[in-house]
């Protein structure tokens, strides 16, 4: 005779409705804390990965896939620990924040497909107006294949990690607070402001950040859950570092499938930034925006936060 509840008890923690918007004095008050303390426990952890081992947030010239998935792999399991405390705080599940929802599996695939099309066509504009050049080793071409799964799991950990952290726990706390749009539109502008920290970011890095945070806010008010924007991200970043052998905000890889080189001036081509840092990912990301606001729709009632505007 239990059963019924139990199971209605998980159903609550993992697939909640409409949160509860706390707009008295201390239910403002209680949000700052929950928010200081997931901000704390992660700035606590990276103060003492840095302490015991001070070149871990040293970013080589030429990332190897052993530092990416040790570095992407702490990171991750950093983000989603602090997110665990916070749901056991409330005594929900870390499911709630984000990642629940139906056919997830399949809303990560889309995303990752709508993301290595879009950014194949900005390759294409960069190619096609002699803004980059691609060309292929036949010696590492081998070599790089046999990494093609382990450079996706890293790019699934950092956007697994980048996505928890902007649009998971603090999104959902923030929209109790202020409502989800606000809410998203700070986390944007934080999400950009995190990516000055990566040498050689210039302001169209930065605007397409920005940008992309939207995008990510929107999959998740549309579809209800993290995944297609999970997808995206994961596809966009490997595209850029391993498939097409371009530079990710400045950040080189070893073993790239396809060697690139931009040519012409930075502010077309993106220099030593990257595909993202050239003035053609602007209109693009637009494009995407506006493709998601016609194309995405999902279980709306996957996590809370959709339920507040």
């Amino acid at each position: 005779m239990q059963i019924p509840i139990v199971c209605a008890n998980i159903a609550r923690m993992c697939l909640p409705g409409e949160p509860k918007v706390r707009t008295s004095p201390i239910g403002v008050i209680r949000t700052l804390a929950d928010i200081t303390l997931f901000a704390a426990l992660i700035a606590g952890a990276g103060f003492a990965v840095s302490r015991s081992s001070p070149h871990f947030f040293q970013v080589p010239a030429r990332v190897t896939v052993s530092f990416a998935l040790k570095r992407e792999g702490l990171l991750c399991a950093v983000v989603l620990f602090a997110t665990f405390v916070m749901a056991w705080i409330e005594r929900r599940s870390i499911w709630y924040f984000g990642l629940a929802g139906k056919r997830n599996g399949l809303k990560f695939v889309r995303g990752a497909i709508t993301g290595i099309a879009f950014l194949s066509f900005l390759i294409s504009c960069l190619a096609t107006t002699n803004h980059l050049s691609l060309h292929a080793e036949s010696s590492s071409v081998a070599l790089a294949l046999r990494h093609t799964p382990l450079w996706i799991l890293c790019f699934i950990m950092v956007a697994l990690t980048e996505e928890v952290v902007f649009r998971g726990y603090l999104q959902t706390t923030g929209t109790r607070l202020i409502g989800f749009w606000p809410t998203a539109a700070a986390l944007s502008l934080l999400f950009g402001m995190v990516h000055l920290r990566n040498d050689g970011e210039a302001a169209i890095g930065i605007i397409v950040v920005v940008l992309g945070g939207a995008l990510f806010s929107l999959a998740l008010k549309r579809t209800g859950s993290l995944w297609w924007g999970i997808g995206f991200h994961t596809a966009w970043d490997w595209g850029q570092s391993f498939l097409f052998g371009t530079r990710d905000s400045g950040i080189l890889i070893q073993d790239s499938l396809l060697q690139s080189t931009p040519l012409g001036s930075q502010f077309w081509s993106g220099g030593s930034i990257g595909p993202e840092g050239s003035v053609f990912v602007i209109p693009i990301f637009i494009l995407a925006l506006c493709f998601a606001i016609f194309t995405l729709h999902g279980d709306r009632r996957g996590v809370a936060i959709v339920a507040q505007d």
